[in-house]
Formats: C-alpha cells, sequence, structure tokens
C-alpha cells in the first residue's frame, strides 16, 4: 500500500503500467469527492478536471515513452 501512496504522491510516472493506472482511478475518484463536497461551479469543475487529465496524460505518455517499453 505505501508503494501505491508514493505513486499517487510523485510527479513522475509510476513504474509498471497497472500501477499507474490506479493512479488515474484514485486521482479520479478523489476530484469527484472533493467536488461532490464543495459543490464548485461547473465552468471550475470543467476547468480543473481538464488540468487534471491533462497532467494524468502528461504522466501515462512519460511513462509509455521512458520506462514501461523499455522492459
Amino acid at each position: 500500500m505505501h508503494d501505491l501512496f508514493v505513486d499517487c504522491c510523485r510527479l513522475g510516472p509510476a513504474p509498471t503500467r497497472s500501477r499507474e493506472v490506479f493512479v488515474i482511478v484514485t486521482t479520479a475518484i478523489l476530484l469527484a469527492v472533493v467536488f461532490a463536497v464543495v459543490r464548485p461551479s461547473p465552468l471550475f469543475i470543467v476547468a480543473a478536471s481538464v488540468v487534471v487529465a491533462g497532467f494524468m496524460g502528461a504522466r501515462w505518455t512519460v511513462g509509455e515513452r521512458k520506462h514501461w517499453n523499455a522492459r
């Protein structure tokens, strides 16, 4: 469990695809919970979701190019 938590906290991609999928799913769930509790405006929800999706996409791209295909 500690390794998965560390994967969620680091800026770079997780060591494996499956762990990166876990990070993406966990992030999506946490984002949904925060939005449900805070209830921000729809424009903020869209903007924040786009930023988070872009960051997760960048992590996935870096992982594909540098980490996961090298094995």
